[in-house]
């Protein structure tokens, strides 16, 4: 029998898998648990395992209860998801939270059935990039929508980092009675915006470590090394784009963090050995600092197959490179016309538009850089100050409506 406690409106338990703050999840999830305290929150914050070697997201921030769960796990597995669901509905219980504030889409449905059945009276998700997409089969893709309609029906107040995310969920009729905010997250796209030009003797220096010489013509992404993120497909287009422009090379910046990603990296890499490509593609692994690498990419290529924010690309645009990117509802929503897209999971289409945006970067760079005026409009949208408004707001209007209602275990 699970022991309860009366449920405190004030006090709040933020959930999510990755336990790092290395990741943009995870920071963000840090600086709203800081927000959360400043209001006068009692802040518990339930995180999976992770990789041994990284930074808790409690590292430096006294006041916050922490809680590790082994069977809260990035990725899918529907044992240990199941067990999820028990550990949190029973730590619900036990310390009577009045609000459970869940992110990603993994901890998000867990978090959220757990936090339902435990009648917890506040609970909030943020959607930080779409859970269902056409790039999933068509199983898959009902699954996550049940789910996601399933959790929906507890769920009290979203969250979502763009428009076009909280249309996809208004479309399938998701999460109806909840109140339904759009905040754009905090990016510090300051410093890219800010970035000093490189001369040409300080972009060799940066670009000398990875073999590249002043000639090359570099295609540079910065992602997680996941299958979603479509980084074979960029491998595959780039035949098609050597047989004209043999001067290209692609840098890919991220690392291979968890085993899922590890086994990533190992087909990506015998992708290269099967089409004769390991000397044009280059992997930096994890990276703390990538304003750096943007610096030295001639142009930015977004193989993903589905975004919410696209942190990188908008991080790219700010620093004024020039971007090919799949037809995505993120790039429609956000990215400036010279954006060049290309046909979602198209090989030949995303060759077809590396090689239309080499032809226009050689003859006028600046013509398909994204503009002054609209690199500052990115960094305003994205400000920290603007979010953290935003989420001091939505804490407040929480906070005084627990205060004013009954709240009952």
């Amino acid at each position: 029998m699970t022991k309860t406690v009366p449920v405190n409106g004030k006090r709040l338990c933020h959930v999510i898998t990755t336990p790092t703050d290395q990741y943009s999840s995870g920071l963000r999830t840090r600086m709203e648990a800081e927000i959360a305290l400043q209001l006068g929150f009692e802040v518990d914050i339930v995180t999976g395992l992770g990789p041994a070697d990284q930074k808790l997201i409690s590292h430096g921030l006294p006041g916050v209860t922490y809680w590790r769960l082994p069977s809260l796990t990035k990725y899918i597995y529907p044992q240990r998801d199941l067990l999820a669901v028990w550990q949190l509905y029973t730590l619900f219980r036990r310390r009577g939270y009045g609000v459970v504030h869940t992110h990603l889409a993994k901890a998000g449905v867990v978090g959220r059935l757990a936090a339902g059945l435990a009648k917890v009276p506040t609970i909030i998700h943020d959607v930080h990039g779409p859970t269902f997409t056409p790039a999933h089969s068509w199983t898959r893709r009902q699954l996550y929508v049940t789910l996601e309609r399933l959790a929906g029906r507890s769920t009290t107040h979203y969250v979502f980092y763009t428009q076009h995310l909280k249309n996809d969920f208004a479309a399938y009729g998701i999460g109806k009675e909840a109140v339904k905010k759009v905040i754009y997250p905090n990016l510090n796209l300051e410093q890219y915006l800010a970035a000093a030009p490189l001369t040409a003797d300080q972009r060799q220096r940066l670009r000398a470590p990875w073999g590249l010489i002043p000639d090359h013509l570099v295609l540079g992404f910065v992602a997680r090394l996941v299958p979603s993120k479509g980084h074979h497909f960029l491998i595959k287009a780039l035949p098609q784009v050597l047989a004209r422009w043999p001067q290209v090379r692609v840098l890919f910046v991220g690392g291979a963090i968890w085993p899922e990603e590890q086994e990533y990296l190992q087909h990506l890499q015998q992708l290269l050995k099967t089409l004769a490509l390991t000397d044009k593609v280059f992997f930096t692994g994890h990276q703390i600092e990538v304003l750096p690498f943007y610096q030295i990419f001639d142009l930015f290529v977004s193989p993903s197959l589905y975004e919410g924010t696209a942190n990188a690309t908008l991080e790219a645009l700010s620093t004024g490179l020039p971007v090919v990117a799949f037809d995505l509802p993120f790039v429609h929503e956000i990215c400036p016309p010279e954006v060049i897209t290309c046909p979602v999971g198209s090989v030949a289409g995303l060759a077809a538009g590396i090689e239309r945006a080499l032809s226009r970067y050689v003859t006028a760079p600046e013509a398909i850089r994204p503009s002054w005026a609209f690199r500052q409009e990115l960094v305003k949208k994205f400000s920290g100050a603007q979010w953290r408004t935003n989420i001091e707001n939505l804490y407040r209007e929480i906070m005084a409506t627990n205060s004013t209602q009954q709240i009952c275990p």
